[in-house]
């Protein structure tokens, strides 16, 4: 279980926390993960992975396990986690071209 920092506040926000899942790695690790001593439950997570080779910048990776959203109630909060937890890479475009060619939704902000 990756625990939100907030979840222990109140029995309503246990919701905030994802998983179960199956980390591996330890605090000198690249996948770096820490369990509290005596529990299975993960206390802490290097949540952003990103890597950006400077002479392909649409090449870049990002992941981050609470996805693109972020915010614990959106249905797609957990939207990179599968991928965050297997190590797979996330594209994270840099150019409008490949941003445009690559999306799936498009989301319009209006007055």
């Amino acid at each position: 279980m990756l625990k939100h920092p907030f979840a222990n506040a109140s029995a309503r926000l246990v919701s905030w926390n994802l998983g179960p899942i199956e980390l591996l790695g330890t605090d000198n690790t690249v996948a770096a993960a820490g369990v509290a001593l005596g529990s299975s439950d993960v206390d802490w997570v290097h949540l952003v992975r990103m890597v950006v080779p400077l002479n392909d910048l649409n090449a870049a990776i990002l992941i981050h396990p609470g996805g693109a959203i972020g915010h614990p109630l959106h249905p797609e909060r957990d939207g990179q986690l599968k991928a965050w937890t297997a190590q797979e890479p996330v594209p994270f475009l840099w150019d409008n071209v490949a941003i445009d060619a690559a999306a799936v939704h498009r989301v319009v902000i209006a007055p």
